[in-house]
């Protein structure tokens, strides 16, 4: 790889993470007393151009606002769809106020890559 072309990449790296960073939403911490939270945290920054991004496609139903997240959830079941490159992956999880779930990539299986979501932050912290 030449010079030129590590300068670029790097360039072009750096423009994604503070784009990324001006997209990310904050949820006030008032509305965690009342709902569950769903982001992508860091995994589709570290993900960036080693596999496809992941994001979440559907909510009981209905096209989240926001499919990178923040995705507020009523405490309770909920059924949310995640696609990672070409792959829909349905996961059911019962939330409660104040958890934060992040989306996770799996690797592998047909297709390549799998959503799925893990709690980073449970209800009583």
């Amino acid at each position: 790889m030449t010079r030129i072309t590590k300068s670029i990449s790097a360039i072009a790296t750096l423009v994604t993470l503070l784009l990324a960073g001006c997209a990310t939403q904050s949820v006030p911490s008032e509305r965690l007393n009342q709902v569950a939270v769903v982001t992508s945290g860091g995994t589709n920054l570290w993900t960036l151009g080693r596999m496809p991004t992941i994001s979440v496609v559907e909510v009981d139903g209905a096209a989240p606002a926001n499919a990178y997240g923040p995705i507020e959830l009523d405490p309770g079941p909920h059924k949310l769809k995640m696609k990672c490159g070409g792959n829909i992956t349905e996961t059911q999880v019962t939330v409660a106020a104040g958890e934060v779930y992040e989306f996770s990539v799996v690797m592998g299986g047909p297709g390549g890559c799998q959503g799925s979501l893990y709690r980073v932050r449970s209800a009583n912290q």
